[in-house]
């Protein structure tokens, strides 16, 4: 049997590793339903780039911002293979943001705003790997038209894990 392959959004990493809005008992949930399942977890090298931005903000005149840095990143790898951005995911990702202004054209948000650009890659990352689930606290991904993106089986937004209860260690 194939492992599922399972992708994770930056907003569950922030969940999860810095609690932001008190998500991080339900991201641990989560990485312990995917363990429990034996599923492969990936997320993108935008995640790291997304994450230790905060980590620069914060520690960029301390002596030990460089040891905070690869802490942050290595906390990222324990958790998911970290996909690379490469000229397949920049087409997928213009592809998308393509499709998203089509969608978008009578909003009146940019189609190719700077927020949009980010979750895009996600997008086109999960796609290209073909996750059979997407967790996500954050972004379009449930209003995104599902025809563009199919080779993602599940988006789980927001996230929570699927069976909570059956891998949950306890509180």
């Amino acid at each position: 049997m194939k492992s599922p392959i399972v992708y994770f959004d930056t907003s569950v990493f922030i969940g999860l590793l810095d609690n932001m809005k008190g998500r991080q008992l339900a991201a641990r949930d989560i990485v312990l339903y995917e363990s429990g399942v034996q599923s492969k977890i990936h997320t993108s090298i935008m995640t790291v780039n997304e994450f230790i931005s905060r980590t620069y903000d914060e520690y960029h005149d301390k002596s030990n911002l460089k040891e905070k840095v690869d802490e942050v990143i290595q906390s990222i790898r324990d958790v998911a293979e970290i996909q690379a951005f490469n000229q397949d995911v920049a087409k997928e990702a213009a592809r998308l943001l393509s499709a998203w202004g089509r969608h978008r054209k009578l909003e009146r948000l940019s189609p190719r705003d700077k927020k949009f650009r980010w979750d895009a890659i996600h997008m086109a990352t999960a796609n290209l790997i073909r996750a059979d689930r997407v967790y996500a606290w954050d972004g379009p991904w449930n209003d995104f038209p599902k025809a563009e993106i199919p080779r993602i089986g599940q988006i789980i937004s927001p996230a929570f894990a699927p069976q909570a209860n059956l891998f949950s260690s306890p509180s």
